[in-house]
Formats: structure tokens, sequence, C-alpha cells
């Protein structure tokens, strides 16, 4: 999967960089609501570089963005990474990491691409991993152990009637 996207941030970066000012990367399951998002990003520089979506805290220092919820690359954030994976010295530092985002995290780190919460006024995620479903029917204790020990912010259930959600 790493090498799928890597391969994409490259081609965004060469043929796209100049036409578009955020990149997102979503899972073919995800449901995105832009109106949200793009809220969200009227607030952001997108040259200044830095990736946005719910936030991991294990292996990366500045925490990395979990590839379930998506994430969102600034423009610059994208020509960051993708300089950063022409030289395989700065990107390839954790070679014996398989997870996708946790590969993007260390190369974001190492590019000097900063991590956005995405939380909004009231502390709670916008990007979600998980389906609506299974997100409105549990609690903090019926998540899977790793969910509970990676996630950077606490986690609680999710309330809809949240007007920011994202993913």
């Amino acid at each position: 999967m790493w090498n799928k996207t890597a391969g994409a941030i490259k081609y965004m970066a060469k043929h796209y960089a100049n036409d578009y000012d955020y990149f997102m990367k979503a899972d073919d399951d995800s449901y995105v609501i832009v109106e949200n998002l793009r809220k969200i990003l009227r607030k952001e520089n997108p040259d200044k570089p830095f990736i946005m979506g719910r936030r991991f805290k294990p292996f990366i220092k500045q925490g990395y963005m979990s590839g379930g919820g998506g994430y969102v690359l600034s423009r610059a954030g994208l020509l960051n990474i993708a300089n950063g994976l022409e030289n395989n010295t700065v990107c390839q530092s954790n070679k014996y990491v398989f997870a996708e985002d946790v590969k993007l995290g260390s190369c974001a780190e190492a590019t000097n691409v900063s991590v956005i919460d995405s939380l909004d006024a009231e502390g709670r995620e916008c990007f979600h991993p998980f389906s609506p479903s299974h997100m409105l029917t549990k609690n903090a204790n019926g998540y899977p152990e790793w969910y509970l020990k990676y996630n950077y912010h606490r986690i609680d259930t999710v309330s809809f009637t949240n007007k920011h959600i994202y993913t």
C-alpha cells in the first residue's frame, strides 16, 4: 500500500500541485462531507506544509494520520513529501515499518510537514475511521484495544449533531 501512496503523491505533485490547494486521500468506502471540509480548510493556508486527519500517537514523535478516516495534505505538504520521496534517505527511514499511514507520518515529520488536529470547537474528532453505525454504538470501552492505544485524543461516542464532521 505504501508504494501506491508514495507513487500517487509524486504523481499529484508533478501534475496537479499548481492546480489545487489541497489533496485528500480516502478509501473507496469513505464518505466525505465536502462542505464541512471546505469550511475548515478556508481557515488554513495551502502554502503552509501540513497534514490533517485523525491523529494517532505511537511510532512518530509528532503523531501521524490514521489512514482509515482519510487525511488532507496542503499543497506545500504534498510538495515537501514528494521531494522527500525523491530522496530515499529522507522518506525511507522506517524501511521495516509496513503500515502506509505510519510511513507517511514518518515522511511528513522528516520533511517538516506539520500535523494539524481535526477537532471541532468542542474537542470532538471530525475524521472517523469506522462506519457511522459502528461509531454510534460504541463507547470508549467498546473499541478495539489498538484504537484506544493509538488515538491521540480522548475517545468518545460520535455525535452526529456535530456540524463539522468530515468523514
